[in-house]
């Protein structure tokens, strides 16, 4: 049921951290991979990844990109994961060009993303897309407001999407993170005090890591979640929930 069946699958900020263990785990379970982000030095393929250097804020470089794959392989593109993110920490309530920035990449980027490859999943009549959100959709965290906005905006826009899709036989579906070990959470780490308490409010009592979202992901994509659409995994090792 977790078998990707060497279909095809696009992934944005994939060059390390969360998008690269994913896209690696997605190859593991027979799938292939379309992995996006501008930090790659240059596009390169191989059997079963491509690299592609875009910027996913540029509307006209991801239509160039889906312009020029293969027919073959485009018609093989079976799911989108919305991964690629930025947080930009400000003690300005409101920092206009920082905001922007963050809606750019976090969400706006998108929906670009989403309305191209589902000319893609129309056609094909079938589609899974995974947006990763995180805890600052649902908690107030301080000094990072266009983060919280944006992964909040990530996290409505997976039920409005799955309502407007679901007649094509596509899903939309979200996995909300709690702190995983990445270098967007540097800081947290080193901080020896910030990390004591992520970890005491943690119920499993350690940080997460990117390896502790990919089945989540497999699983969206597979036919083993053929009727799930409109939904939420959260991969917090329980920190959401603790009580007193």
């Amino acid at each position: 049921m977790f078998d990707l069946k060497k279909k095809f699958f696009v992934i944005t900020g994939a060059f390390k951290g969360n998008g690269k263990v994913i896209a690696n785990n997605i190859i593991k379970n027979n799938g292939r991979v379309i992995s996006i982000d501008k930090k790659f030095l240059n596009t390169s393929k191989s059997k079963n990844k491509m690299l592609f250097k875009c910027d996913i804020t540029s509307s006209s470089d991801i239509k160039k990109l889906f312009a020029n794959l293969n027919p073959k392989i485009k018609k093989n593109i079976y799911g989108l994961i919305n991964n690629a993110g930025i947080s930009i920490n400000t003690k300005d309530l409101y920092d206009k060009k920082s905001f922007n920035k963050t809606l750019d990449v976090n969400f706006l980027s998108t929906l670009n993303l989403t309305n191209e490859i589902c000319k893609i999943f129309k056609r094909n009549n079938k589609g899974s897309i995974v947006n990763i959100t995180s805890l600052g959709s649902k908690l107030g965290f301080t000094n990072n407001l266009s983060y919280q906005i944006s992964k909040n905006l990530l996290h409505q826009v997976t039920k409005s999407q799955a309502s407007d899709l679901g007649k094509y036989n596509i899903r939309v579906n979200s996995i909300c993170p709690g702190y995983i070990k990445t270098s967007m959470t540097n800081l947290s780490q080193k901080n020896k005090i910030r990390s004591k308490k992520i970890l005491s409010r943690t119920l499993l009592g350690r940080w997460g890591k990117p390896q502790d979202l990919a089945g989540a992901v497999v699983y969206l994509l597979s036919d083993a979640s053929t009727f799930v659409t409109g939904s939420e995994i959260v991969v917090d090792g329980g920190f959401s929930i603790k009580g007193l």
